[in-house]
């Protein structure tokens, strides 16, 4: 790359003292030995410094590309807080809300928020599971719910939950014998900072009141829904 740039300024030189290079250098053998003495004249101890928008990413420090991000392990560490409610008591349930104008209405206090419950914060499911039901042959039901995480928070989220008047869990997307968490990668800055948009299932078995536990990069969230069946 050096010596490219070092024979386009002999180049440069010749042509603005306007000597014609190929009547002077009749051979190319004569215009390469040239050049070889004008590098070899050239040639310093002292490194030239690389320009930041060149340095290849190897080089680069970690902390100019990327800040200290919590891991799922980490998160996975934070035990599972949920309230506790005696059989038959009102549930809590949050109130679904106008988060952002491309999505519906959802619950949660940010910056994380579950949509898919209503107004109400019911999440309908079907029971028994029908044939031709994406959960059918297993004994967890459920329903679609779609979280939607504010732009201004760009780490990563790991999601929980259980009943909170009964011993019943919550699980998660696919399966005859679905996940117990759901997690959400963090987004490099890089990315669009609008809203993001993750696509779910919540599985569960039985009805009743139900809560989440978001956590997050310096932050706990309980979102509280009641689960019923069809009618």
């Amino acid at each position: 790359m050096i010596f490219a740039w070092v024979t386009q300024l002999v180049v440069v030189h010749l042509r603005i003292h306007e000597v014609d290079v190929l009547t002077r250098y009749r051979s190319p053998a004569l215009l390469i030995i040239s050049i070889s003495i004008f590098l070899a004249g050239c040639r310093s101890t002292t490194p030239v410094p690389i320009p930041s928008s060149v340095v290849p990413p190897s080089v680069i420090p970690a902390a100019t590309s990327q800040t200290s991000i919590v891991t799922r392990a980490e998160l996975l560490q934070q035990s599972l807080k949920l309230p506790k409610l005696k059989p038959g008591a009102e549930c809590p349930r949050a109130t679904g809300k106008q988060i952002a104008p491309a999505y519906g209405l959802a619950v949660g206090n940010g910056p994380v928020y579950a949509a898919g419950f209503g107004v109400e914060g019911i999440l309908h499911f079907d029971q028994p599971i029908p044939m031709g039901s994406q959960f059918y042959g297993s004994t967890w039901s459920g329903n679609k719910v779609l979280w939607i995480v504010a732009p201004a928070y760009r780490g990563p989220v790991l999601v929980r939950g259980g009943r909170l008047d009964g011993p019943e869990a919550l699980r998660f997307n696919l399966g005859l014998d679905p996940p117990s968490e759901l997690w959400m990668d963090a987004v490099p800055n890089y990315f669009s900072d609008d809203w993001r948009a993750e696509p779910s299932f919540t599985r569960l078995q039985a009805p009743g009141c139900y809560a989440y536990q978001v956590d997050g990069q310096g932050f706990t969230e309980i979102i509280v829904f009641e689960a019923r069946v069809k009618q």
